[in-house]
């Protein structure tokens, strides 16, 4: 961590209008959330009920920051505790984590600056309309990280190297969709920024190869056995 001390006040200005924007475009997520019951399972009669168009995906988030940063920020995923599960129906924004900002420590003319910092943050869907799906692609979101905070400020943003993914989860083709730019805001106010994906997914069941029928297996077992013995009885003629 690099710390100096700057004067912050045109940043907290550019901060003021970054934050404007960030709520201006800010879409409130439609993930529902449920307890799960005594025996671990999640709570069925509270899920939403999914269909072959607007299929119900039961989630879970996992994030890396590189620990080249100053660690100061760190990432939150879904679910935040075992007694809780994440499920969407789509299509529909659906809650990705939320990064957290640290900076109690800070004085208020310290700087904390962050060079390029590599980040990631990956969905797995646990279930697809109450079954588990096969196969089941993990969804992974990269970018970085960079910019500087102080203790009542920040220009730091988390960008997205791409702003959609695509992944398979059974008989559904998904995709997630997420904005290239996100503000991180200082610790004065919560230090937490929701970060959200907008999913939606097509039906498209995997072909299955046909299987032979047994006439067809017979008749390229006999085809087979008339080629053998027309190899041996040439080379025998040799």
């Amino acid at each position: 961590m690099r710390m100096t001390r700057w004067w912050a006040g045109p940043r907290t200005a550019a901060l003021a209008l970054g934050l404007c924007v960030w709520a201006a475009t800010g879409v409130q997520a439609d993930s529902i959330v449920t307890t799960k019951l005594s025996d671990g399972a999640p709570d069925t009669t509270a899920l939403p009920t999914g269909t072959t168009d607007n299929p119900v995906f039961t989630y879970e988030t996992s994030g890396q920051i590189d620990v080249g940063g100053p660690g100061l920020v760190s990432f939150q995923s879904v679910p935040d505790s075992d007694n809780k599960t994440f499920s969407v129906r789509t299509p529909s924004n659906a809650l990705l984590g939320r990064f957290q900002l640290a900076g109690t420590n800070l004085g208020p003319n310290d700087v904390v600056h962050y060079d390029p910092t590599r980040f990631s943050i990956s969905f797995l869907a646990d279930q697809v309309n109450g079954g588990k799906p096969d196969p089941n692609e993990k969804a992974v979101l990269t970018g970085v990280i960079q910019g500087d905070f102080g203790k009542n400020w920040s220009n730091l943003t988390a960008t997205f190297d791409q702003t959609s993914v695509s992944f398979r989860a059974g008989d559904y083709l998904s995709k997630i969709t997420v904005p290239s730019t996100v503000w991180l805001v200082p610790q004065t106010t919560t230090g937490q920024v929701t970060i959200q994906g907008f999913i939606e997914s097509q039906y498209s069941p995997l072909q299955q190869p046909p299987v032979p029928e047994p006439a067809s297996i017979a008749v390229f077992a006999l085809a087979g056995a008339a080629f053998a013995l027309y190899r041996r009885r040439v080379r025998a003629l040799a």
